[in-house]
């Protein structure tokens, strides 16, 4: 690691100390089986998040 990116670290772990890094997400993790009952849930969420503005595709911890 360059001495800039261990300076930037730095400050930034002192600036912002509750910050954690994201956690990556595994692409590859096998997907839920879930009822017809849970898709519908998940998708009426999904669709209110949309239309209430809540989500915003490209920022993340939004999906």
């Amino acid at each position: 690691m360059s001495d800039i990116r261990k300076a930037l670290k730095s400050i930034r772990e002192k600036l912002f100390p509750e910050a954690e890094e994201e956690a990556v997400m595994n692409i590859m993790a096998p997907v839920p089986v879930l009822t017809v009952d849970e898709w519908e849930k998940e998708s009426q969420r999904h669709h209110e998040k949309i239309l209430s503005g809540r989500m915003h595709y490209g920022q993340p911890g939004t999906h």
